[in-house]
Formats: C-alpha cells, sequence, structure tokens
C-alpha cells in the first residue's frame, strides 16, 4: 500500500513536514544492512543481513524478470520492458532490452530455469528476432521498440543502432552451445547461413552492423541523435564475436571484414576521450537537441563496456576500453563524485555505510513519476557500477596495474590502512598480481561493489521487487514496476561478485 511518505507530508504542513524529516534522517543513519520499507508516515528499517539478502534477491530477480518474458498478451519471444501500462507505460518489446535480459537467460544455464523452459524461452526469442527482422518496419532494424502485437512503435527516436549489436551478441552465444551440442544444421538454417542476402538472424544482424555502424543514431536513453560511445563499443564487440562465428562456420570472407569493421571502430573510440573534462564524453556529433547534456558523463559509458565485455571475447591481457582500461576508470569515479552530491539520499548523514546511488547523468530531467520534472538515480546504474568494481578486482588479479593521471583518482578511493599505504598513491606506482599491494587493491574494489548493492538493498522493495528508479528525496521505488533490465542488471552484479 503507497501511504503518505515524508514529500506527501511537506505538502500537508512544513512544520509536520520537519519533524518527518527530522525522524527520517534519525532513524536512516544506520548501516547498509537494512531494508526501507513505507509505514504512514516515514522509512522503517528493518534488519536484513546483507549476504543473505543478496543470495535471495537472485531468486527474486529471477523469478520477476521470468514473469517479465512472454507475458499474457505477447507474441512468444517477447520481453516486456515492465508491467507497468500507465504513469509510465512500458509495455512494449525493446529491442535492447531483450538481448540483454535474454542473454542472462542464456548465461543461467539451468541454475535458474528449468532446462526445457530455458530452451523453450531461447528458441522463442530467435523465432521472434526473425519475424521483427523480416517484418520491415519504418527504421528498418534500428527500429527500437515494438507493441505487444509485433508492429513497430513508430513515434518513437529511432534508430537505435545499439539493438541489432546486442541482439547478434546474444544470439552469437547461443549459436555456440547449439554447436558444442552438434546442433550444426540449426545454426546454419535459423542463425547464420554464411549467404548474402541472408535469411538468418545474426547473419542479418552482423551485415547490419558491419555496413551501417557510422551512421548516426539516437542513444541508449532514446533522445540524442548523434554518434555514441555505447553503440560504438557494443558494435565493436558484436563484429568481434561475429568474425569468429564466421570462421567457424567457413565464412572466412565475411569475418575479415567484420573484423576489419571492428577495428575501425575501435581505433574511432578514443576520440569519445576528452582530455579537458578527465572522462570519456558519451556522444559526439550532436544533431539537433542534446537534452541539456552539456557535461557529456554518463553512466552509459560504464553500460558499454560491461555489456561489449572487451575483455572476455578471448583476448589475452588488458585490452583498450575493458573493465581496466584507465579511461574508463576515470569515467567511473567522474560518476561518483558528481552523483554522490546531487541527490539527498547520498547524504551519508541519512544512509550510512551504503554505496553511492547512482543516475544516468546530471542533467536528467526524466523521473517518470507524476509528472515531476526532475532526474532520478537508477537501479540498473547503480548495480552496474556494483558489477564494475567486481569485475576490475576479478581482472585485475591477473594484471599489472600501473597508476596513471587517469586513475589516479580512481585508485586513490580506495586507499585507507593496509598495503596500499594507507595515503594516496602516486602516478607511476605498479600493482603487481601476487603481490599485498594487489590482494589488498582487489579487496578494496569488492568491498565498493558490496557497498554499491547495498545501496540496492537499502531501497529495494520489501518483497526484493526493484523499480526502474529511486526517488533522489525519498529514497522509495519509483516509475516503472519489475523493471526486466532492473532484474538483469542485478543479476549479472552479483555473477560478478
Amino acid at each position: 500500500m503507497r501511504t503518505m511518505n515524508c514529500k506527501t507530508a511537506c505538502l500537508v504542513s512544513p512544520i509536520l513536514g520537519s519533524l518527518i524529516a527530522t525522524v527520517v534522517i534519525a532513524m536512516a543513519t544506520t548501516s547498509a544492512t537494512a531494508t526501507m520499507t513505507k509505514t504512514t508516515d516515514s522509512f522503517v528499517l528493518a534488519p536484513a543481513p546483507f549476504e543473505s539478502w543478496a543470495a535471495n534477491e537472485m531468486t527474486t530477480s529471477f523469478a520477476k524478470m521470468r514473469s517479465n518474458i512472454f507475458p499474457q498478451g505477447m507474441l512468444p519471444g517477447m520481453v516486456v520492458a515492465s508491467p507497468s501500462t500507465s504513469d509510465p507505460n512500458y509495455f512494449f518489446y525493446w529491442v535492447r532490452d531483450a538481448a540483454l535480459v535474454t542473454d542472462v537467460v542464456f548465461r543461467s544455464g539451468s541454475t535458474a530455469y528449468a532446462a526445457s523452459d530455458r530452451s523453450q524461452m531461447m528458441e522463442n526469442y530467435l523465432n521472434l528476432t526473425l519475424y521483427l527482422q523480416r517484418s520491415n518496419p519504418m527504421h528498418g532494424l534500428g527500429e527500437a521498440k515494438f507493441n505487444p502485437d509485433g508492429s513497430a512503435y513508430t513515434q518513437w527516436n529511432s534508430p537505435q543502432n545499439d539493438g541489432p549489436a546486442l541482439r547478434a551478441i546474444t544470439l552469437i552465444h547461443y549459436a555456440h552451445e547449439l554447436m558444442a551440442q552438434g546442433r550444426i544444421d540449426e545454426v546454419r538454417n535459423k542463425l547464420y547461413d554464411g549467404r548474402v542476402p541472408t535469411s538468418t538472424a545474426i547473419k542479418t544482424d552482423l551485415e547490419f552492423v558491419s555496413h551501417h555502424w557510422s551512421d548516426p543514431c539516437f542513444d541508449l536513453w532514446e533522445e540524442v541523435f548523434g554518434t555514441h560511445f555505447y553503440t560504438r563499443i557494443v558494435q565493436a564487440s558484436a563484429l568481434r564475436l561475429g568474425a569468429q562465428l564466421a570462421n567457424d562456420l567457413g565464412d572466412g570472407g565475411a569475418a575479415n571484414f567484420y573484423d576489419q569493421q571492428a577495428r575501425s571502430i575501435m581505433a574511432d573510440l578514443p576520440n569519445f576521450w576528452d582530455d579537458n573534462v578527465g572522462y570519456l564524453r558519451v556522444t559526439r556529433d550532436v544533431q539537433g537537441d542534446n537534452r541539456g547534456k552539456s557535461s557529456g558523463l554518463d553512466t552509459a559509458i560504464i553500460l558499454g563496456v560491461l555489456h561489449a565485455n572487451l575483455s572476455q571475447d578471448g583476448t589475452q591481457g588488458a585490452v583498450d576500453f575493458g573493465v581496466l582500461d584507465s579511461r574508463v576508470m576515470a569515467t567511473a569515479e567522474k560518476l561518483e563524485e558528481v552523483f554522490g552530491t546531487l541527490y539527498s539520499i547520498n547524504d551519508p548523514h541519512r544512509f550510512a555505510d551504503v554505496g553511492t546511488a547512482i543516475g544516468r547523468y546530471p542533467e536528467d530531467r526524466y523521473s517518470g513519476r507524476n509528472g515531476v520534472d526532475y532526474g532520478n538515480p537508477w537501479v540498473l546504474n547503480t548495480a552496474a557500477l556494483a558489477e564494475y568494481a567486481y569485475r576490475v578486482a576479478n581482472e585485475a588479479k591477473v594484471q599489472v596495474i600501473t597508476v596513471d593521471s587517469r586513475n589516479l583518482n580512481f585508485i586513490n578511493r580506495l586507499t585507507g590502512n593496509g598495503p596500499l599505504g594507507g595515503k594516496p598513491v602516486q602516478v607511476g606506482l605498479v600493482i603487481k598480481p601476487g603481490s599485498a599491494q594487489m590482494a589488498d587493491f582487489t579487496a578494496r574494489l569488492h568491498a565498493l561493489g558490496d557497498l554499491y548493492l547495498k545501496r540496492v538493498q537499502l531501497h529495494a522493495n520489501a518483497d526484493g521487487s526493484l523499480s526502474e528508479q529511486i526517488d533522489r528525496y525519498d529514497g522509495f521505488m519509483g516509475s516503472a514496476r519489475d523493471l526486466s533490465w532492473s532484474y538483469a542488471s542485478y543479476i549479472t552484479a552479483y555473477w560478478a561478485r
């Protein structure tokens, strides 16, 4: 039941609102091993040990996400972004969201869903992909959003060219599994036939990405038209993986072409770095309204690095624009710095021993809540920063980490009493695998990831359900309920943990 909170009370009586706010702040200054629930006038913080909550939230996330896959009223294979049908209406199929969620389904193996259920979900997703690819919507393969009946939702900001790349990545993973099972004919019939023109899903998307990656489009937040880091990096990943698959299937000419295009994209990515501000800018060459995004700082950078997963695509060692790239570390640190002071719920006097609640970008004006015009932290972005910290820790263990001018602030945030020296580190420090410094460094990164997930725990609903956003003032879940991407982001963060 939604009941009166501090924000509502302040509208009724400034004095009452002040009293409630005082109570909220007093009650909320606590450790992260708590979960916020609603009462008639304020927060109640119920003890909930983090380790048990984190494990239970995995079960909840898989169950809630499953209910959004092929719900009643949609075609088989569709993934609804959220069951919310008003304020806002997210009962649609987004190519991007569906690819990310389905990839989580695939990667879950038989640990979350029965083998037959998982197999059916993957087959349904493939068949729906083929149907949508052949439906010839207004914006072609860049069409971002579809109605429950499979028709394109054309009053939308399309094309969004990250969708085909993400879909290809998901289906390439699936194709490799089928090949390992000896089901090569299924792969050639539906996934990759090596022909042009093609009637197969992966080949269709790879041909599109390889020939159109330089085209401007709308960003993953569906707001700005231009050239986007997120889109480019997932396109590079799709083409790298596609080149490997094409080689495996004897399509050497296409493999070489896909690899060449991936290399061209990777050569372009450094142009997103801005030495003047010290982070990767999310968009270049904006055409039209930039939605007030003057800073160019955006969590989409971290999401792109995680979703592209370049350091895990078979390349040995640290790679450009993988999680260990110092430019990516610098951007993560700047996001932490900016969002830490932007939202009142990030005030440590209100909620102690939790990580920063992370939004999309500092100029964000979208809330999806009752027409109130301000931006909020998002669950999926907060979980993404947790995943990033864990993955830096995981990969750093076997790498040499050199402190440079770009990653200096990120690494210094982790210093304290311990082998890192208990004082700020200096440019030029080398942290080697197997050293006490590395053990301390990775332990602190793991603890940082936990703080971000403790932030998610603090604001999650009592039943573990996760919405799209966290209200920047009162801390309650808001906007679209049971967002599929929120659950997928939590799951991948926990896996990284």
